[in-house]
């Protein structure tokens, strides 16, 4: 059962750190996207 719970919180640890890292890099992106998007649309 430990190996399990250690599995579990790895497995966390990565994907939260891999999230964070996706909403570093796409926040730019989706900021300009919606800059765009009110241009378009103003």
């Amino acid at each position: 059962m430990p190996v399990f719970i250690g599995w579990v919180m790895g497995d966390l640890i990565v994907l939260s750190t891999i999230g964070t890292a996706l909403l570093v890099a796409l926040t730019p992106v989706i900021k300009r996207t919606a800059i765009y998007v009110e241009k378009w649309f103003a």
